[in-house]
């Protein structure tokens, strides 16, 4: 109710060991898919994904920045590209350079409806991962429930 997350358990615990997380950053966050779901939320209002949120995971802290850059083709008919920016800002592993762990990470996302009477919905998501290189993720199908 006062939007301060409270960390009862996180699953699967972490493995590393991380910088610690002060109260004061996670004031006003969200989790990953309500990010998401807001990010769904103005593109179907505005036809537009400018905006910025503070993402709390239980284990770190990440600003996300996303802007539109245009409508493209994309598979049979068009989407909207939206730059993602993530940072951050509190909670990064011990283990890491702390100049790299805050320096942004750039995702571009393309997003419409996947058909007729469907939200607009991420097709496509391209990342870099710190880990693994390039990542790419597509929607292969969508389906309304009834």
């Amino acid at each position: 109710p006062d939007r301060n997350p409270v960390v009862r358990r996180a699953e699967p615990p972490s493995r590393e060991e991380r910088h610690p997380v002060p109260a004061a950053e996670t004031r006003g966050t969200v989790d990953q898919l309500s990010a998401i779901a807001m990010l769904i939320r103005v593109v179907g209002r505005t036809g537009r994904c400018d905006g910025e949120v503070r993402v709390y995971d239980a284990r770190q802290v990440t600003d996300f920045r996303v802007r539109s850059v245009g409508v493209e083709r994309f598979q049979d008919g068009q989407a909207l590209r939206c730059l993602v920016e993530t940072r951050i800002v509190a909670g990064a592993r011990l283990d890491r350079d702390p100049v790299e762990a805050a320096r942004p990470q750039p995702v571009t996302a393309w997003i419409a409806s996947p058909g007729p009477g469907l939200p607009p919905v991420p097709l496509r998501i391209e990342l870099t991962s710190r880990w693994w290189g390039g990542v790419t993720a597509t929607l292969t199908g969508a389906e309304r429930l009834p």
